[in-house]
């Protein structure tokens, strides 16, 4: 996941969006770790950004609306959303 956020900022043509994210948003996957997001932030060399796991069974778009909706708020400007398994 952390190298597929790295792939990500650099497709976009700047990286600096990996350390300005406020939240990075993870689907719960069958993996052992209980926040997988901090670890992907940790990873992407974020210590600052949130993180939220949807929970089994919720549809992965969730994660989107979640984010465009804090977006769109004004609480959040740049938020992460990735997963793998």
């Amino acid at each position: 996941m952390v190298d597929a956020c790295v792939a990500a900022a650099i497709d976009a043509g700047d990286t600096g969006l990996l350390g300005a994210a406020d939240a990075v948003f993870t689907p719960r996957g069958t993996w052992p770790y209980g926040d997988a997001g901090r670890l992907v932030a940790t990873g992407i060399g974020n210590t600052k950004a949130r993180t939220l796991a949807a929970d089994v069974g919720i549809l992965q778009t969730t994660l989107f609306d979640r984010a465009a909706g804090a977006i769109a708020a004004g609480h959040l400007d740049v938020v992460i959303i990735v997963g793998g398994e």
